[in-house]
């Protein structure tokens, strides 16, 4: 009973299933310790809010849009809004999501505070930033597969930037150059 109550309430925490398996895993490894639930948290929060940001953005295209058709007995082909829904006539931001993978050691006690200090330097530089701090052991083939051979590492969207800790303003302008390609 305990264990449903515990994925129940993680669910409604914006848990999925499997990262709720994660968390029942870290649970009962000896060596896990608070900060590596702490950063699968934050990771959750930092997603949450990246949706509400892209749904409030979709949410003032929608304001535009009813404020622009104020006509509620014109027919449907002078509707303003399936007009400019064909004309791609509404602006949206852009919305990017950039994921940023640190990979480190376990038992770092100053590793824990140049993470903090890296990840509030990535939600500065990138406003929708998806934060993950991966334990090398847990996640091996992973770095293998994005070629980390030495600690810390850092790979962005997937590709290998950083093979030693960067400073804050490093990895800002990294960042910043990453999103003036998608521009």
């Amino acid at each position: 009973m305990r264990r449903i109550r515990f994925i129940k309430h993680a669910q409604q925490c914006g848990f999925t299933l499997a990262e709720i398996r994660d968390l029942l895993v870290l649970r009962g490894r000896e060596k896990a310790c608070c900060g590596d639930v702490r950063t699968r948290a934050i990771e959750k929060k930092l997603q949450i809010e990246t949706k509400i940001r892209a749904m409030k953005a979709m949410s003032k295209a929608l304001d535009q849009l009813i404020a622009d058709c104020a006509k509620d007995r014109q027919p449907v082909k002078e509707c303003t809004i399936i007009a400019a829904l064909e004309r791609a006539n509404v602006k949206l931001p852009v919305q990017w999501s950039m994921k940023v993978e640190i990979f480190y050691t376990p038992g770092c006690s100053e590793c824990a505070a140049t993470h903090a200090e890296l990840r509030t330097a990535a939600q500065e530089a990138v406003q929708d930033v998806e934060w993950h701090e991966l334990n090398v052991l847990d996640q091996l083939d992973h770095a293998v597969e994005l070629g980390v051979i030495t600690l810390p590492s850092i790979a962005i969207d997937g590709e290998l930037v950083f093979t030693s800790m960067p400073t804050a303003a490093q990895l800002r302008t990294a960042l910043i150059e990453r999103t003036k390609g998608r521009e």
